[in-house]
């Protein structure tokens, strides 16, 4: 399971995508570092193409992360919590 934010959803009147990216993703970073200043769950931290994957560990803390995100920018606010589907190797 992971939290994907998503770079390029947001509007904020940049037109090169790129800075865009570079720009929400520098944010992301400052206010994940502040929820973590905050509660003390660790995270992990990946970008792929326009999106940010958060990892945290347990499952359980999924939840809490949903209860306790609360970003000063509000382009922070939607993210989607993804579950990889599980292949079946029968």
């Amino acid at each position: 399971m992971y939290i994907a934010f998503d770079l390029l959803a947001a509007d904020l009147g940049v037109n090169d995508k790129s800075s865009q990216v570079a720009w929400l993703n520098h944010i992301l970073h400052q206010e994940l570092d502040i929820w973590y200043q905050k509660h003390t769950i660790a995270y992990q931290i990946k970008t792929v193409k326009y999106v940010t994957r958060i990892v945290l560990e347990p499952d359980e803390m999924y939840s809490f992360f949903a209860l306790t995100w609360n970003p000063k920018h509000p382009e922070l606010r939607n993210y989607r919590m993804i579950e990889p589907m599980k292949l079946d190797n029968h």
